[in-house]
């Protein structure tokens, strides 16, 4: 993480992963690849095949619940 002028934190490069039973669950990141998404550089990562799909950039509490969500499944 970076300051920014206004003194607090601010993300410039981030990864979020969950994995489970081996296998990835989903994988959020904005890694400067897939410009054909509208949400470019924000993507996720999904499954074990990896598939791309467009997302905005979550938060810590977004993605802690989606691994609540799964755990319950």
């Amino acid at each position: 993480m970076a300051s920014s002028e206004l003194e607090y934190p601010v993300r410039v490069h981030y990864s979020y992963a969950f994995v489970r039973d081996g296998a990835l669950a989903f994988r959020y990141d904005n890694a400067p690849h897939h410009r054909e998404l509208a949400t470019y550089p924000h993507h996720v990562h999904i499954g074990p095949l990896q598939r791309v799909s467009p997302a905005d950039q979550p938060t810590l509490g977004q993605v802690l619940r989606q691994v609540e969500s799964l755990l319950k499944t």
